[in-house]
């Protein structure tokens, strides 16, 4: 054993330091869920700040987005026709408009 107790990333290819599958593995999947628990917005920052972090360092970043982001439910917007719904990271006033209506909300 490493001393590592904590499912975390493992640089260069962000591998689990625990378990050495590709990092959020499904323990640590399984923990964030259950911290983020009916907070899905909150989960999706999170998610993304890591994947964001990730791509700066792993050699191949383009399969990243369904690695960190699809698995987690309700952090994606349920149609890419209405690509305005899924901004977590927002505020709520931000999120309440969009480019070009003049800043008001919906």
């Amino acid at each position: 054993m490493n001393g590592v107790t904590v499912h975390q990333p493992v640089e260069p290819r962000w591998d689990c330091a625990i378990c050495g599958k590709a990092w959020p593995c499904s323990a640590e999947r399984a923990r964030l869920l259950a911290k983020f628990a009916g907070r899905p917005d909150q989960l999706g920052c999170h998610l993304w700040q890591e994947l964001e972090r990730a791509a700066r360092r792993v050699p191949e970043p383009a399969a990243l987005y369904e690695r960190f982001l699809v698995w987690a439910p309700g952090v994606l917007p349920p149609s890419p026709i209405d690509p305005g719904l899924g901004m977590p990271c927002l505020p709520p006033s931000a999120a309440a408009t969009r480019p070009g209506d003049g800043g008001v909300g919906l």
